[in-house]
């Protein structure tokens, strides 16, 4: 029987660093520990010493880097408060309370995703995502709607330009293939490379940006055939079920946006028709004034100027 066995054994209280103790407190709590062993562990225990007596030396700085240590290690990923933060530094800018409270959403569910312990990027969950992101911004400046993607890409400290050019990849390939062309295939285009890096992973850990990514692939080849769908989803391991929740979902977020925009639309064409009327009925008003009211108007106003 070992030391270590023996303690657990006793059912001791744990030792835990704790850099604000004293040398003589810490000694002390070791000891009181090590009285509460059986007498035949301690007499084990020294027979296998070539010291005659157990001495307990410990100090605050032996342990100070260690807690430390241990402190980092359980902080070292970053909470949600985090990543919004980090994307409301990225951009500093006010964005229109349509999509702002969208992306905030995205973002966090995006984060829970991101530092999951079994997630993995690829080029499939960048189609996802950038199809998605770009929907929801429709209507946003160009220039404003990305500099809003780069900050949030860098929010989850993932490379933007990465996400673009991986998508633009995948739409390109798939625009240009057929249903015979989505098979997983280490040795084939980039397409059946990504698929089949799904397929070989038996612990693939599937999020909503990449059954969104399938079901774009197979919108782009033109190929909307919903067993299309479940065979291709079937045949890379992942569940059918998950994707059709996520794609009813991705459909009625941009069901949502798209009558917000509409009605946002029609708000500011009801107020720039009430503006125009507005402003005739004050040009109207300004004609229907007599003549003589205006000179007499205008003779007011020149003898109230001062002489030169």
């Amino acid at each position: 029987m070992t030391l270590a066995s023996s303690a657990a054994g006793v059912g001791s209280s744990p030792i835990v660093c704790n850099p604000s103790l004293t040398r003589a407190t810490t000694q002390q709590r070791l000891a009181s520990s090590f009285n509460r062993f059986p007498a035949q562990t301690i007499r084990h225990a020294s027979a296998r010493s070539s010291s005659s007596a157990w001495r307990v030396k410990m100090s605050r700085s032996q342990t100070s880097p260690v807690c430390a240590a241990v402190v980092v290690a359980a902080t070292a990923v970053p909470t949600v408060a985090d990543t919004k933060r980090k994307f409301l530094e990225g951009y500093t800018k006010p964005i229109p309370s349509l999509y702002s409270t969208v992306i905030q959403e995205l973002l966090v569910q995006h984060h829970i995703v991101r530092y999951n312990s079994g997630y993995k990027y690829d080029p499939i969950i960048a189609l996802g995502f950038v199809s998605v992101f770009d929907q929801v911004t429709e209507g946003l400046d160009k220039e404003v709607a990305e500099a809003v993607f780069k900050a949030y890409i860098e929010a989850l400290n993932e490379d933007p330009a990465k996400y673009r050019a991986d998508a633009e990849k995948m739409q390109e390939v798939a625009s240009s293939s057929s249903l015979d062309d989505f098979k997983p295939d280490e040795s084939g285009n980039e397409l059946q490379k990504a698929l089949a890096q799904v397929a070989n992973n038996s612990k693939y850990y599937y999020c909503k940006w990449f059954g969104i990514g399938i079901f774009r692939l197979l919108e782009i080849a033109d190929a909307m055939d919903p067993k299309a769908l479940e065979s291709l989803v079937t045949s890379l391991g992942v569940r059918i079920e998950l994707v059709q929740r996520d794609l009813a979902l991705y459909k009625g977020v941009l069901s949502k946006m798209s009558a917000a925009r509409e009605l946002m639309e029609e708000m500011m064409a009801r107020e720039k028709k009430k503006q125009a009327e507005r402003d005739s009925a004050k040009a109207a008003k300004e004609e229907a004034e007599p003549a003589g009211d205006k000179s007499e108007d205008k003779e007011k106003a020149g003898a109230s100027q001062p002489e030169s």
